[in-house]
């Protein structure tokens, strides 16, 4: 059943790669996250993976929310009212394909397990 609450994969995703920056991070953890999740899961999710920024610095709430922001303005994610926010099946399933190995699953797993 197609989730009709997120964006179709036509959106350009370039830029959301690189997960030492908020967007990237953002993006990697919805894609991770496998269903609808809020800005705070996100956030913890995010420092759990032990995803930092440039400097060496876990992400703040503020910059969690201006990647959101940015990431729904380009229509890269949905909010899905009640539940947080998502990303389509196939923008998913691409950064995974993409990203995903057994480093990041034991890593993945564990964050998302706490």
């Amino acid at each position: 059943m197609a989730d009709t609450h997120a964006p179709t994969a036509s959106a350009s995703t370039a830029g959301y790669t690189d997960r030492s920056t908020a967007l990237g991070a953002v993006y990697g953890a919805i894609c991770l996250a496998g269903c609808p999740r809020s800005k705070n899961w996100l956030l913890n999710f995010i420092r759990e993976l032990g995803w930092a920024s440039p400097r060496g610095v876990p992400f703040t709430l503020n910059e969690i929310e201006i990647a959101l922001g940015r990431l729904i303005a380009d229509q890269s994610i949905a909010l899905v009212p009640g539940l947080g926010f998502n990303i389509d099946g196939m923008r998913r399933e691409e950064w995974l394909l993409e990203h995903f190995d057994l480093n990041l699953m034991a890593i993945g797993w564990r964050a998302w397990v706490r």
